[in-house]
Order: structure tokens, then sequence, then C-alpha cells
């Protein structure tokens, strides 16, 4: 989850590079206008080899004065940035479910979520025993056989 959040830090100072990008760890200090963005993750399942998981990505736009139209600015270039796919190092994640909404307590806060789904490999662990380099076999034939 912390590369995905990465990804989108990157599409986000390409698009606002004066603006700095929060996460949950900030709950006072911050500068306006900003974002914060948070990652959770809704599901996952095992199997013997692969993990699917999907999370949800939120961006909140915290702006210097509350401004309808600069959010749905907002909404335009989120829609855009986000549509399909996320590159995440080498990889081009899917993208669904995207939402738009003002939230707070007065409804002024554009906020942008969308799911991610994807696959992750299990690594297994390297066997650290000693592989076997002779084998020594007697066999015995029994009367009768």
């Amino acid at each position: 989850m912390k590369k995905i959040k990465t990804a989108v830090n990157a599409v986000l100072k390409t698009l606002y590079p004066d603006y700095p990008i929060y996460g949950a760890d900030t709950v006072e200090g911050y500068e306006k206008p900003s974002f914060f963005v948070y990652i959770t993750q809704t599901f996952s399942e095992f199997s013997a080899n692969l993990v699917h998981k999907n999370v949800e990505v939120e961006i909140d736009f915290i702006q210097k004065e509350p401004d309808e139209s600069a959010g749905m600015d907002f909404f335009n270039k989120m829609q855009q940035a986000f549509l399909k796919k996320l590159k995440v190092e080498s990889r081009y994640l899917n993208l669904s479910n995207h939402s738009f909404e003002f939230t707070g307590n007065h409804a002024n806060i554009p906020v942008f979520t969308f799911e991610i789904e994807y696959y992750e490999s299990i690594e297994k662990e390297t066997e650290t025993a000693v592989l076997m380099e002779k084998l020594y076999m007697s066999n015995s034939l029994k009367k009768g056989e």
C-alpha cells in the first residue's frame, strides 16, 4: 500500500506542484491549499501463491477558502488523472468506482475516492538446508525373491 500512496502522491505533485500533501498522521499545522491522501485496504483474499487485494484511495482537497467552482475543477483533474490505470513502479493497476463529493461540517471540502484491485505474489522462503550430494544405497535380496 505504501507504493500505491507514493504513486498517487506523484500524480498529485505533477498536477499541483506547489501544494503540500499530508497523510493521516497530520491533524494540525497544515498549510492551505493542500491535500490529504488516505489509503484503506477494503478486501484481501489469499491463495497458495497470490494475494488478491482491494484498496480505497481518498484524496481530500483542503482549499485556502471554500470555492465550489475550484472544487469542481479539482474533480475534473482527478477524473482525468485517475481514469483507468495507476502506474505503480513497473505495474499498471486497474482503477474503478470513482466518486466525487463535498464533505465536512459545511459540505465544502472536495473529496475524490476510487478503488484499486490488484494481485501480489506471495514470496516463498528459500530453503536454507544443504542439498544432499551423495546417496548411499544398499539392497539385499531375500531368498525366494
